[in-house]
């Protein structure tokens, strides 16, 4: 299963970017105009760039890199790899990430070494795995700092 339909033909994500690419729409019109959510939209914006672009869905693209997942810190890995692929892209389109926890914003920022957004957060790379290292029950920094270097390669 991959989820819920999405609530718009492949033309309509195809006219939604249009409008937003164009300048013409910012995100709050086009929730009026297609009866979105502000993350649907940015979902849909998604989506359909990847239509144009001929890009694999990012279900599609994570689950054919990652191999079957069971254990804690390999879901956790997972999620961690499948938000730093969402943050690429909305970074991409200038937008904001998504409302997720401290903890998932340090993750993501320490995987795409995004100092700025670590600084946003009054985080520096050090203290941020500092913090990490507890959520994915690692011994001391060193083995976060290669933990998050090893997951960084699987981006």
């Amino acid at each position: 299963m991959t989820g819920r339909k999405p609530k718009l033909t492949a033309l309509q994500h195809e006219r939604l970017l249009k409008d937003y690419e164009s300048g013409e729409f910012g995100a709050v019109k086009l929730m009026e105009l297609y009866g979105l959510s502000r993350s649907a939209v940015y979902a849909a914006l998604i989506r359909a760039r990847e239509q144009r672009d001929a890009i694999p869905s990012r279900t599609a693209t994570t689950r054919s890199r990652l191999p079957m997942i069971t254990a804690p810190a390999d879901r956790y890995a997972t999620d961690s790899l499948e938000k730093a692929q969402f943050a690429r892209t909305y970074n991409e389109l200038g937008e904001p990430w998504p409302a997720w926890s401290t903890g998932q914003h340090l993750t993501v920022a320490v995987l795409l070494q995004d100092m700025r957004k670590l600084a946003d957060l009054d985080y520096t790379e050090v203290d941020a795995l500092e913090r990490l290292r507890y959520d994915i029950e690692l011994p001391d920094l060193n083995a976060a700092a290669q933990r998050f270097a090893d997951l960084r390669d699987r981006l």
